[in-house]
């Protein structure tokens, strides 16, 4: 992984956008905005590639670009103790039970696109959050999941009596290897992307898809669009990545985040080859929850980012969806 130095705390401006239960959507420009100190480290090197050192392209939002591959990432960044105390804040998943009707849509969504490469099996959700995905997988799988918020594993334990493994995937251990290993939203986040992807990799059996949905943030002209009108709107103040992306926000719009690391296509790409895993498919990954006009205008946005990428095959959408599959045993034994 890229080189880490301890720093001295630094300064962090949190973004969170929630107009309300039940009326969150993708386009909601309704934001508080807090600042606080986070315990920082800062990355040396690439963590895809290794390359040292790497260029700063963005001083006044700590956005670093690897030279060789392309990745973004933050440095200087929250360790990752100030990551996991911040996911366990007690009212964090609030949003989430608010709307938690409508991410079933979401969920079910999801399931029935992982269902096209497994219908059964042993299935691994890591960053589970409350469980709520695990709930609608039960029916077709066997499920376990895998999460650093203590809040998050109390919520799934009492909304739906999971107990959830708690930790990074890195350091958990397993008893057996999975048919399905799921990800949504999660890789943005982890202090250690390679790591993070090659643990994922040796927990599937041979053979065993992983599935990875992350935000598409450096190209996707959904979120260039929406930040000129906040531009227009004249809030652009609030925006926390200037040039490249839109405010730390989940995209859900319901939650504040902390994203590490900022991948296009090309970079996800070389992460996954250089782990060994075949990628199945590369598409887009719809995440809208809510309904109204909110619904009907991002189904417009996704139907047209979807038939571009149909026939072009580039991303101009705010995600992206990967399915992944470990070689088997008999691929693995042919000779390079």
């Amino acid at each position: 992984m890229g080189a880490r130095t301890r720093t001295a705390p630094h300064l962090y401006r949190r973004v969170a956008s929630c107009p309300g239960p039940g009326r969150c959507h993708h386009l909601s420009i309704c934001w508080v905005v807090e600042e606080c100190f986070m315990e920082s480290e800062v990355i040396s090197s690439c963590n895809l590639c290794g390359t040292d050192p790497v260029a700063t392209i963005d001083t006044e939002h700590h956005l670093c670009q690897c030279t060789e591959c392309g990745f973004i990432f933050d440095s200087p960044r929250p360790t990752f103790a100030e990551i996991q105390r911040f996911y366990s804040e007690e009212d964090q998943y609030d949003a989430w039970l608010a709307q938690e009707a409508s991410r079933d849509t979401l969920w079910r969504r999801r399931l029935k696109r992982v269902l096209k490469y497994r219908q059964a099996g042993d299935l691994l959700d890591v960053g589970t959050g409350i469980g709520q995905f695990l709930s609608h997988a039960q029916r077709h799988f066997r499920v376990e999941g895998t999460e650093v918020s203590d809040n998050a594993i109390s919520i799934a334990k009492s909304r739906y009596g999971f107990d959830i493994h708690q930790g990074q995937i890195e350091e958990i251990q397993f008893d057996k290897q999975f048919d399905v290993v799921t990800a949504f939203h999660v890789l943005e986040h982890v202090p250690d992307p390679s790591a993070f992807i090659a643990r994922c990799r040796d927990l599937l059996k041979p053979g065993g898809i992983l599935i990875i949905a992350i935000p598409n943030e450096i190209h996707s002209k959904v979120r260039q669009g929406v930040r000129a009108v906040l531009k227009v709107a004249g809030i652009g103040k609030f925006k926390n990545y200037g040039k490249h992306t839109l405010p730390k926000i989940s995209l859900e719009g319901t939650l504040t985040e902390i994203h590490l690391s900022h991948f296009t296509q090309k970079t996800a790409a070389y992460l996954m080859k250089s782990q060994s895993l075949e990628i199945v498919d590369m598409a887009l990954d719809p995440y809208y929850v809510s309904g109204g006009i909110g619904a009907v205008v991002h189904k417009v946005i996704y139907a047209t980012a979807r038939l571009f990428h149909m026939v072009f095959r580039h991303n101009l959408y705010d995600t992206m969806w990967l399915a992944l599959q470990k070689p088997s045993v008999a691929d693995s034994q042919k000779p390079g």
